[in-house]
Protein backbone atom coordinates (compact mmCIF):
# COMPACT_ATOMS: atom_id res chain seq x y z
CA UNK A 1 0.00 0.00 0.00
CA UNK A 2 2.86 2.34 0.86
CA UNK A 3 4.43 1.62 -2.54
CA UNK A 4 1.16 2.48 -4.29
CA UNK A 5 0.85 5.79 -2.40
CA UNK A 6 4.48 6.62 -3.14
CA UNK A 7 3.95 5.84 -6.84
CA UNK A 8 0.91 8.14 -6.96
CA UNK A 9 2.99 10.92 -5.40
CA UNK A 10 5.99 10.53 -7.68
CA UNK A 11 4.54 9.49 -11.05
CA UNK A 12 2.64 11.93 -13.24
CA UNK A 13 0.88 9.12 -15.11
CA UNK A 14 -0.23 7.64 -11.77
CA UNK A 15 -1.59 11.04 -10.69
CA UNK A 16 -3.59 11.47 -13.89
CA UNK A 17 -4.86 7.87 -13.78
CA UNK A 18 -5.89 8.22 -10.13
CA UNK A 19 -7.62 11.51 -10.85
CA UNK A 20 -9.58 10.00 -13.75
CA UNK A 21 -10.50 6.91 -11.71
CA UNK A 22 -11.77 9.06 -8.84
CA UNK A 23 -13.83 11.11 -11.27
CA UNK A 24 -15.18 7.90 -12.83
CA UNK A 25 -16.13 6.46 -9.42
CA UNK A 26 -17.99 9.63 -8.44
CA UNK A 27 -19.74 9.76 -11.81
CA UNK A 28 -20.80 6.10 -11.57
CA UNK A 29 -22.06 6.61 -8.01
CA UNK A 30 -24.09 9.64 -9.03
CA UNK A 31 -25.50 7.95 -12.14
CA UNK A 32 -26.23 4.77 -10.19
CA UNK A 33 -28.07 6.72 -7.51
CA UNK A 34 -30.22 8.53 -10.09
CA UNK A 35 -30.96 5.23 -11.82
CA UNK A 36 -31.99 3.69 -8.51
CA UNK A 37 -34.24 6.67 -7.79
CA UNK A 38 -35.82 6.48 -11.25
CA UNK A 39 -36.40 2.73 -10.73
CA UNK A 40 -38.04 3.46 -7.38
CA UNK A 41 -40.17 6.15 -9.00
CA UNK A 42 -41.29 3.75 -11.70
CA UNK A 43 -42.21 1.18 -9.06
CA UNK A 44 -44.04 3.81 -6.99
CA UNK A 45 -45.98 4.94 -10.08
CA UNK A 46 -47.08 1.34 -10.66
CA UNK A 47 -48.09 1.11 -6.98
CA UNK A 48 -50.19 4.27 -7.36
CA UNK A 49 -51.92 2.83 -10.43
CA UNK A 50 -52.58 -0.52 -8.75
CA UNK A 51 -53.78 1.14 -5.55
CA UNK A 52 -56.10 3.32 -7.58
CA UNK A 53 -57.41 0.21 -9.37
CA UNK A 54 -58.50 -1.16 -5.97
CA UNK A 55 -60.96 1.71 -5.64
CA UNK A 56 -62.34 1.03 -9.11
CA UNK A 57 -62.83 -2.68 -8.40
CA UNK A 58 -64.45 -1.99 -5.02
CA UNK A 59 -66.95 0.35 -6.68
CA UNK A 60 -67.62 -2.21 -9.45
CA UNK A 61 -68.51 -4.84 -6.87
CA UNK A 62 -70.71 -2.31 -5.06
CA UNK A 63 -72.47 -1.41 -8.34
CA UNK A 64 -73.28 -5.08 -9.04
CA UNK A 65 -74.54 -5.59 -5.50
CA UNK A 66 -76.66 -2.41 -5.56
CA UNK A 67 -78.49 -3.38 -8.75
CA UNK A 68 -79.68 -6.70 -7.26
CA UNK A 69 -83.20 -6.21 -5.75
CA UNK A 70 -84.12 -7.40 -2.28
CA UNK A 71 -85.42 -10.95 -2.01
CA UNK A 72 -83.26 -12.20 -4.87
CA UNK A 73 -79.80 -13.70 -5.29
CA UNK A 74 -76.96 -12.78 -7.58
CA UNK A 75 -77.38 -13.87 -11.15
CA UNK A 76 -74.80 -16.26 -12.65
CA UNK A 77 -73.34 -13.46 -14.75
CA UNK A 78 -73.02 -11.23 -11.70
CA UNK A 79 -71.38 -14.03 -9.76
CA UNK A 80 -68.91 -14.54 -12.58
CA UNK A 81 -68.14 -10.81 -12.81
CA UNK A 82 -67.73 -10.41 -9.05
CA UNK A 83 -65.47 -13.47 -8.93
CA UNK A 84 -63.19 -11.99 -11.59
CA UNK A 85 -63.15 -8.59 -9.91
CA UNK A 86 -62.47 -10.18 -6.51
CA UNK A 87 -59.63 -12.27 -7.90
CA UNK A 88 -58.06 -9.19 -9.51
CA UNK A 89 -58.53 -7.17 -6.26
CA UNK A 90 -56.86 -9.80 -4.10
CA UNK A 91 -54.08 -10.37 -6.64
CA UNK A 92 -53.37 -6.63 -6.69
CA UNK A 93 -53.23 -6.54 -2.89
CA UNK A 94 -50.79 -9.45 -2.91
CA UNK A 95 -48.58 -7.79 -5.53
CA UNK A 96 -48.57 -4.55 -3.53
CA UNK A 97 -47.33 -6.53 -0.53
CA UNK A 98 -44.67 -8.52 -2.37
CA UNK A 99 -43.76 -6.17 -5.20
CA UNK A 100 -42.81 -7.12 -8.76
CA UNK A 101 -39.27 -6.26 -9.95
CA UNK A 102 -40.14 -7.22 -13.52
CA UNK A 103 -42.76 -4.49 -14.02
CA UNK A 104 -41.32 -2.89 -11.80
CA UNK A 105 -43.73 -2.50 -8.87
CA UNK A 106 -42.50 -1.30 -5.49
CA UNK A 107 -44.55 -0.16 -2.56
CA UNK A 108 -42.57 2.49 -0.67
CA UNK A 109 -41.05 1.18 2.54
CA UNK A 110 -42.42 3.93 4.78
CA UNK A 111 -44.04 2.47 7.88
CA UNK A 112 -47.22 4.52 7.48
CA UNK A 113 -47.80 3.19 3.96
CA UNK A 114 -47.06 -0.39 4.99
CA UNK A 115 -49.38 -0.06 8.01
CA UNK A 116 -52.25 1.33 5.91
CA UNK A 117 -51.86 -1.46 3.37
CA UNK A 118 -51.90 -4.10 6.12
CA UNK A 119 -55.00 -2.49 7.63
CA UNK A 120 -56.61 -2.41 4.19
CA UNK A 121 -55.85 -6.11 3.68
CA UNK A 122 -57.26 -6.95 7.11
CA UNK A 123 -60.48 -5.03 6.44
CA UNK A 124 -60.90 -6.88 3.17
CA UNK A 125 -60.26 -10.28 4.70
CA UNK A 126 -62.34 -9.70 7.84
CA UNK A 127 -65.30 -7.74 6.54
CA UNK A 128 -65.65 -7.83 2.78
CA UNK A 129 -64.45 -11.32 1.87
CA UNK A 130 -66.82 -13.24 4.24
CA UNK A 131 -69.87 -11.25 3.16
CA UNK A 132 -68.89 -11.55 -0.45
CA UNK A 133 -68.57 -15.32 0.01
CA UNK A 134 -72.13 -15.42 1.36
CA UNK A 135 -73.48 -13.45 -1.59
CA UNK A 136 -71.61 -15.63 -4.05
CA UNK A 137 -72.96 -18.72 -2.26
CA UNK A 138 -76.55 -17.63 -3.09
CA UNK A 139 -77.58 -15.60 -0.08
CA UNK A 140 -80.85 -13.80 -0.61
CA UNK A 141 -80.56 -10.03 -0.60
CA UNK A 142 -82.38 -8.23 2.16
CA UNK A 143 -83.56 -4.63 2.11
CA UNK A 144 -80.52 -3.31 4.01
CA UNK A 145 -77.95 -5.35 2.08
CA UNK A 146 -77.33 -2.78 -0.64
CA UNK A 147 -77.18 0.14 1.80
CA UNK A 148 -74.86 -1.69 4.18
CA UNK A 149 -72.57 -2.72 1.33
CA UNK A 150 -72.49 0.87 0.07
CA UNK A 151 -71.35 2.17 3.45
CA UNK A 152 -68.64 -0.48 3.84
CA UNK A 153 -67.41 0.17 0.31
CA UNK A 154 -67.19 3.90 1.04
CA UNK A 155 -65.12 3.19 4.16
CA UNK A 156 -62.84 0.83 2.25
CA UNK A 157 -62.38 3.30 -0.60
CA UNK A 158 -61.51 6.06 1.88
CA UNK A 159 -58.77 3.86 3.33
CA UNK A 160 -57.55 3.05 -0.16
CA UNK A 161 -57.57 6.76 -0.93
CA UNK A 162 -55.44 7.50 2.14
CA UNK A 163 -52.96 4.81 1.10
CA UNK A 164 -52.79 6.21 -2.44
CA UNK A 165 -52.21 9.73 -1.10
CA UNK A 166 -49.34 8.49 1.06
CA UNK A 167 -47.79 6.73 -1.92
CA UNK A 168 -48.20 9.86 -4.05
CA UNK A 169 -46.48 11.98 -1.39
CA UNK A 170 -43.59 9.54 -1.30
CA UNK A 171 -43.53 9.60 -5.08
CA UNK A 172 -43.31 13.41 -5.02
CA UNK A 173 -40.52 13.24 -2.44
CA UNK A 174 -38.55 10.77 -4.55
CA UNK A 175 -39.16 12.93 -7.62
CA UNK A 176 -37.70 15.88 -5.74
CA UNK A 177 -34.62 13.84 -4.82
CA UNK A 178 -34.28 12.68 -8.41
CA UNK A 179 -34.36 16.25 -9.67
CA UNK A 180 -31.95 17.30 -6.94
CA UNK A 181 -29.64 14.42 -7.82
CA UNK A 182 -29.73 15.41 -11.47
CA UNK A 183 -28.90 19.00 -10.54
CA UNK A 184 -26.12 17.74 -8.30
CA UNK A 185 -24.88 15.62 -11.18
CA UNK A 186 -24.73 18.74 -13.36
CA UNK A 187 -22.91 20.64 -10.60
CA UNK A 188 -20.52 17.71 -10.14
CA UNK A 189 -19.87 17.59 -13.86
CA UNK A 190 -19.10 21.31 -13.99
CA UNK A 191 -17.06 21.21 -10.79
CA UNK A 192 -15.24 18.08 -11.89
CA UNK A 193 -14.41 19.64 -15.24
CA UNK A 194 -13.14 22.79 -13.53
CA UNK A 195 -11.09 20.76 -11.05
CA UNK A 196 -9.68 18.64 -13.88
CA UNK A 197 -8.71 21.77 -15.82
CA UNK A 198 -7.05 23.28 -12.73
CA UNK A 199 -5.22 20.06 -11.85
CA UNK A 200 -4.04 19.56 -15.41
CA UNK A 201 -2.88 23.17 -15.46
CA UNK A 202 -0.99 22.69 -12.19
CA UNK A 203 0.48 19.30 -13.09
CA UNK A 204 1.26 19.79 -16.79
CA UNK A 205 0.65 23.26 -18.24
CA UNK A 206 2.35 25.31 -15.52
CA UNK A 207 5.52 23.14 -15.28
CA UNK A 208 5.88 23.18 -19.07
CA UNK A 209 5.33 26.96 -19.12
CA UNK A 210 7.88 27.46 -16.33
CA UNK A 211 10.39 25.30 -18.19
CA UNK A 212 9.80 27.24 -21.41
CA UNK A 213 10.18 30.61 -19.67
CA UNK A 214 13.30 29.39 -17.88
CA UNK A 215 14.88 28.34 -21.16
CA UNK A 216 13.98 31.69 -22.73
CA UNK A 217 15.56 33.60 -19.83
CA UNK A 218 18.66 31.44 -19.99
CA UNK A 219 19.06 32.07 -23.72
CA UNK A 220 19.16 35.81 -22.94
CA UNK A 221 22.07 35.25 -20.54
CA UNK A 222 20.10 35.27 -17.28
CA UNK A 223 21.62 32.32 -15.41
CA UNK A 224 19.97 33.27 -12.11
CA UNK A 225 16.65 31.78 -13.21
CA UNK A 226 15.50 28.78 -11.18
CA UNK A 227 12.42 26.61 -11.55
CA UNK A 228 10.22 25.88 -8.53
CA UNK A 229 10.31 22.24 -7.41
CA UNK A 230 6.84 21.04 -6.42
CA UNK A 231 6.47 17.37 -5.59
CA UNK A 232 8.47 14.44 -6.90
CA UNK A 233 6.95 13.72 -10.31
CA UNK A 234 8.64 13.77 -13.70
CA UNK A 235 8.33 17.54 -14.09
CA UNK A 236 9.90 18.02 -10.66
CA UNK A 237 12.81 15.85 -11.77
CA UNK A 238 13.12 18.00 -14.90
CA UNK A 239 13.12 21.12 -12.70
CA UNK A 240 15.87 19.63 -10.52
CA UNK A 241 17.95 18.89 -13.62
CA UNK A 242 17.29 22.36 -15.05
CA UNK A 243 18.31 24.04 -11.79
CA UNK A 244 21.48 21.94 -11.58
CA UNK A 245 22.34 22.93 -15.15
CA UNK A 246 21.61 26.59 -14.34
CA UNK A 247 23.84 26.39 -11.24
CA UNK A 248 26.69 24.97 -13.29
CA UNK A 249 26.30 27.57 -16.04
CA UNK A 250 25.99 30.40 -13.54
CA UNK A 251 29.12 29.27 -11.74
CA UNK A 252 31.06 28.99 -14.97
CA UNK A 253 29.81 32.35 -16.17
CA UNK A 254 30.49 33.97 -12.78
CA UNK A 255 34.01 32.55 -12.75
CA UNK A 256 34.55 33.89 -16.24
CA UNK A 257 33.17 37.29 -15.29
CA UNK A 258 35.23 37.31 -12.11
CA UNK A 259 38.40 36.47 -13.99
CA UNK A 260 37.71 39.11 -16.62
CA UNK A 261 36.88 41.64 -13.90
CA UNK A 262 40.02 40.75 -11.96
CA UNK A 263 42.18 41.10 -15.05
CA UNK A 264 40.46 44.36 -15.96
CA UNK A 265 40.85 45.73 -12.42
CA UNK A 266 44.46 44.62 -12.34
CA UNK A 267 45.18 46.35 -15.64
CA UNK A 268 43.33 49.48 -14.57
CA UNK A 269 45.18 49.52 -11.26
CA UNK A 270 48.54 49.06 -12.95
CA UNK A 271 47.73 51.80 -15.43
CA UNK A 272 46.68 54.04 -12.56
CA UNK A 273 49.85 53.28 -10.62
CA UNK A 274 51.97 54.00 -13.68
CA UNK A 275 50.07 57.21 -14.27
CA UNK A 276 50.55 58.27 -10.63
CA UNK A 277 54.23 57.35 -10.71
CA UNK A 278 54.79 59.24 -13.95
CA UNK A 279 52.79 62.27 -12.85
CA UNK A 280 54.50 62.62 -9.48
CA UNK A 281 57.94 61.96 -10.96
CA UNK A 282 57.30 64.70 -13.50
CA UNK A 283 56.33 67.19 -10.77
CA UNK A 284 59.18 66.46 -8.37
CA UNK A 285 61.95 66.40 -10.96
CA UNK A 286 61.43 70.01 -11.95
CA UNK A 287 63.79 72.78 -10.85
CA UNK A 288 62.47 73.90 -7.45
CA UNK A 289 63.45 74.37 -3.84
CA UNK A 290 63.49 71.52 -1.35
CA UNK A 291 60.37 72.76 0.40
CA UNK A 292 58.50 73.24 -2.91
CA UNK A 293 59.62 69.79 -3.99
CA UNK A 294 58.32 68.12 -0.85
CA UNK A 295 55.10 70.17 -0.84
CA UNK A 296 54.30 69.32 -4.45
CA UNK A 297 54.94 65.70 -3.61
CA UNK A 298 52.52 65.74 -0.66
CA UNK A 299 49.84 67.68 -2.53
CA UNK A 300 49.84 64.96 -5.18
CA UNK A 301 50.14 61.85 -3.05
CA UNK A 302 47.77 62.71 -0.15
CA UNK A 303 44.54 62.94 -2.24
CA UNK A 304 45.69 60.14 -4.53
CA UNK A 305 45.58 57.60 -1.69
CA UNK A 306 42.64 59.15 0.18
CA UNK A 307 44.72 60.28 3.16
CA UNK A 308 43.58 62.98 5.57
CA UNK A 309 47.07 64.44 5.81
CA UNK A 310 50.77 63.83 5.33
CA UNK A 311 54.26 64.95 6.29
CA UNK A 312 57.78 64.88 4.87
CA UNK A 313 60.64 64.73 7.37
CA UNK A 314 64.33 64.46 6.65
CA UNK A 315 67.15 63.04 8.76
CA UNK A 316 69.89 65.22 10.21
CA UNK A 317 72.55 62.61 10.83
CA UNK A 318 74.88 65.04 12.54
CA UNK A 319 72.28 65.73 15.23
CA UNK A 320 70.73 62.23 15.05
CA UNK A 321 67.33 63.86 14.63
CA UNK A 322 64.44 64.10 12.17
CA UNK A 323 63.11 67.53 11.27
CA UNK A 324 59.82 68.44 9.55
CA UNK A 325 60.09 69.90 6.06
CA UNK A 326 56.41 70.25 5.04
CA UNK A 327 53.03 68.95 6.18
CA UNK A 328 49.59 68.75 4.56
CA UNK A 329 46.33 68.44 6.50
CA UNK A 330 48.08 67.99 9.87
CA UNK A 331 46.69 69.89 12.92
CA UNK A 332 49.06 72.65 14.18
CA UNK A 333 49.49 71.00 17.58
CA UNK A 334 50.67 67.75 16.01
CA UNK A 335 52.77 69.61 13.44
CA UNK A 336 54.53 71.46 16.25
CA UNK A 337 55.44 68.19 17.95
CA UNK A 338 56.92 66.88 14.69
CA UNK A 339 59.23 69.85 14.07
CA UNK A 340 62.28 68.09 15.41
CA UNK A 341 62.36 64.63 16.97
CA UNK A 342 65.10 62.27 17.96
CA UNK A 343 65.54 59.19 15.79
CA UNK A 344 63.80 56.21 17.35
CA UNK A 345 61.76 58.31 19.76
CA UNK A 346 58.41 57.27 18.22
CA UNK A 347 56.90 54.92 15.73
CA UNK A 348 57.60 57.10 12.68
CA UNK A 349 61.16 58.05 13.63
CA UNK A 350 61.93 54.40 14.33
CA UNK A 351 60.78 53.54 10.80
CA UNK A 352 63.00 56.38 9.51
CA UNK A 353 65.95 55.04 11.44
CA UNK A 354 65.45 51.48 10.21
CA UNK A 355 64.59 52.53 6.66
CA UNK A 356 61.59 50.20 6.51
CA UNK A 357 57.95 50.83 5.64
CA UNK A 358 55.65 50.50 8.64
CA UNK A 359 51.89 50.66 9.14
CA UNK A 360 50.52 51.63 12.52
CA UNK A 361 46.85 50.94 13.34
CA UNK A 362 46.43 53.34 16.23
CA UNK A 363 43.14 51.84 17.45
CA UNK A 364 44.91 48.61 18.32
CA UNK A 365 47.61 50.33 20.43
CA UNK A 366 47.32 52.01 23.78
CA UNK A 367 50.87 53.33 24.17
CA UNK A 368 51.15 57.01 25.19
CA UNK A 369 53.58 57.44 22.27
CA UNK A 370 50.56 57.39 19.94
CA UNK A 371 48.30 59.68 21.95
CA UNK A 372 49.16 62.80 19.92
CA UNK A 373 48.09 61.09 16.65
CA UNK A 374 44.95 59.65 18.24
CA UNK A 375 44.01 63.03 19.66
CA UNK A 376 44.36 64.51 16.19
CA UNK A 377 41.69 62.05 14.94
CA UNK A 378 43.92 59.69 12.99
CA UNK A 379 43.42 55.92 13.05
CA UNK A 380 46.11 54.68 10.67
CA UNK A 381 49.59 56.12 10.03
CA UNK A 382 51.73 54.89 7.17
CA UNK A 383 55.49 55.55 7.43
CA UNK A 384 57.55 55.21 4.20
CA UNK A 385 61.29 55.74 4.09
CA UNK A 386 62.78 58.33 1.71
CA UNK A 387 65.90 56.66 0.46
CA UNK A 388 68.19 56.08 -2.43
CA UNK A 389 70.29 53.06 -3.18
CA UNK A 390 73.12 54.07 -0.83
CA UNK A 391 71.54 56.11 1.96
CA UNK A 392 68.43 56.75 4.04
CA UNK A 393 67.35 60.40 3.76
CA UNK A 394 64.18 60.57 5.80
CA UNK A 395 60.57 59.52 5.91
CA UNK A 396 57.17 60.67 4.68
CA UNK A 397 53.89 59.84 6.43
CA UNK A 398 50.33 59.42 5.26
CA UNK A 399 47.72 59.90 8.01
CA UNK A 400 44.26 58.34 7.61
CA UNK A 401 41.14 59.10 9.62
CA UNK A 402 39.62 55.70 8.80
CA UNK A 403 40.83 52.12 9.07
CA UNK A 404 42.57 52.11 5.73
CA UNK A 405 43.80 48.78 4.35
CA UNK A 406 46.68 48.45 1.89
CA UNK A 407 47.49 45.75 -0.62
CA UNK A 408 50.99 44.76 -1.61
CA UNK A 409 50.83 46.62 -4.92
CA UNK A 410 49.92 49.88 -3.18
CA UNK A 411 52.80 49.46 -0.72
CA UNK A 412 55.20 48.79 -3.60
CA UNK A 413 53.97 51.90 -5.41
CA UNK A 414 54.30 54.10 -2.32
CA UNK A 415 57.78 52.75 -1.62
CA UNK A 416 58.73 53.48 -5.25
CA UNK A 417 57.42 57.01 -4.82
CA UNK A 418 59.56 57.31 -1.70
CA UNK A 419 62.57 56.27 -3.70
CA UNK A 420 61.66 58.78 -6.43
CA UNK A 421 61.35 61.49 -3.79
CA UNK A 422 64.73 60.46 -2.37
CA UNK A 423 66.36 60.72 -5.79
CA UNK A 424 64.71 64.10 -6.41
CA UNK A 425 65.91 65.40 -3.01
CA UNK A 426 69.39 64.08 -3.68
CA UNK A 427 69.43 65.80 -7.08
CA UNK A 428 68.15 69.03 -5.57
CA UNK A 429 70.89 68.99 -2.93
CA UNK A 430 73.56 68.33 -5.58
CA UNK A 431 72.25 71.22 -7.65
CA UNK A 432 72.28 73.53 -4.64
CA UNK A 433 75.79 72.40 -3.70
CA UNK A 434 77.06 73.10 -7.22
CA UNK A 435 75.57 76.58 -7.13
CA UNK A 436 77.30 77.27 -3.85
Amino acid sequence: MANIINTVKTRLTAKITTMLLVALVFALMAIGYTLWLSWQLEGAAAAINDSGSLRMRAWKIAAIVNKTPAGQTLSPNDIQDITKIRHAFEQTLAELHSGDPQRPLFLPRQKAIQAHLIQLDQDWQQHFAPKLDQLLAGKIFEQYTSQDWQQQTTTLVDKIHITVNLIEKEYARQTFWLRSSQMMLIVMALTGTLVMVILLHLMIVRPVTNLHQGLQQMTTGDFTVRLPIEGQDEFSQLSVGFNAMADELQQLYADLERRVAEKTDSLEQKNRYLSVLYDISQHINRHQSLEELCRNFLQRIVPEFGAAGGTVRLIDKNADRVYLVVDEGIPPSLSQQMQCQKLGSCFCTTAAKLGKTAINNLDSHYSPHFSHCLNAGFKVVLAIPIQTADKNQGIFNLHFSDNRKFNSEEITLIETLGQQLGIAIDNQRLTSHEKE
